[in-house]
């Protein structure tokens, strides 16, 4: 679930500010075939089916090494762009790396 949970998730924010909060409202995920032993490789791919203002229906499919479909899985998140995050384009800097947001308040910008 945790995998559903964070896939989707970025699938969500790489169309949108990485720093607008929203709130899961539905998760769920199905098994196909036994997946993740230790050893196996293990793909997950998220796409965000719809992103709307306040709601946002995302997807993953699990699939092994051999492209078989291990697993499928579906998030459906509340968005809250008025709480406290930037509603407009993002302003979001991240390290040169990508790997970490900087803070605003840090680089001295209010």
């Amino acid at each position: 679930m945790t995998l559903v949970d964070t896939v989707t998730w970025l699938s969500l924010v790489s169309l949108r500010d990485p720093a607008i909060l929203c709130v899961s409202t539905n998760l769920s995920h199905e098994f196909v075939r036994p997946a993740g032993r230790e050893g196996d490789v293990l793909y997950a791919e998220g796409e965000t089916v719809k992103a709307g203002r306040r709601v946002a229906f995302a997807r993953i499919t699990f699939t092994d090494a051999g492209g078989r479909v291990t697993g499928f899985g579906a998030h459906t998140l509340a968005l809250m762009p008025d709480a406290g995050a930037s509603t407009g384009a993002s302003t979001s800097t991240f390290t040169p790396d990508g790997e970490a947001r900087v803070d605003e308040h840090a680089r001295g910008k209010l």
